[in-house]
């Protein structure tokens, strides 16, 4: 395995086929199995009648879980994430954030968070507080979240390993060792 870059914030890229949760999922119980605190959220469908399942986002510190889709009706091609339940969502983990945490993960940088909204927030105030942030990345928005990051980040290929190393490499061990 190649070395991982220990830069504060990594992207998991992935494309329409391919889910990416279970790799952030991953990561996270394997920082919590180190002794660390990870605040974040994970998606997930749930199937219902028609072409769209409804999307969830479950606390990874908390017992929290949000729908965070809407109906817009079966002739609808707009995008069914609903503002004001990400806002719930963000508020969420902003006081999530404020009781510490090692790691946050940000289930998907996307059109929210490239237009300066969704969970940017939660990322600006991680990086803010030195915390590292681990976030899913749709190849869509590649481009919008290397305008945001700079040479802040890493892509990750999807994989568990990388995606493990990179967060113990981030994560100074003194403050793991500690937690435990």
């Amino acid at each position: 395995m190649s070395e991982t870059p220990h830069l504060p914030i990594a992207a998991i890229g992935f494309n329409e086929t391919q889910w990416v949760d279970p790799v952030l999922e991953a990561v996270a119980i394997h920082v919590q199995a180190m002794g660390g605190r990870v605040v974040g959220v994970l998606q997930s469908e749930v199937e219902t009648e028609g072409c769209c399942g409804d999307m969830y986002l479950r606390s990874l510190s908390s017992k929290y879980t949000s729908m965070i889709s809407q109906s817009l009706g079966s002739g609808s091609r707009g995008c069914r994430l609903d503002p004001h339940a990400l806002a719930e969502v963000n508020m969420e983990l902003m006081r999530e954030l404020a009781k510490g945490a090692d790691l946050v993960i940000v289930n998907r940088f996307g059109k929210g968070e490239s237009e300066g909204r969704g969970l940017r927030n939660v990322i600006e105030a991680a990086l803010e507080a030195e915390i590292p942030v681990l976030c899913g990345l749709k190849d869509t928005y590649k481009e919008d979240f290397k305008d945001y990051v700079g040479d802040m980040a890493t892509i990750l290929d999807m994989n568990n390993d990388g995606a493990c190393a990179w967060a113990e490499g981030v994560i100074p061990a003194r403050r793991l060792l500690q937690a435990m």
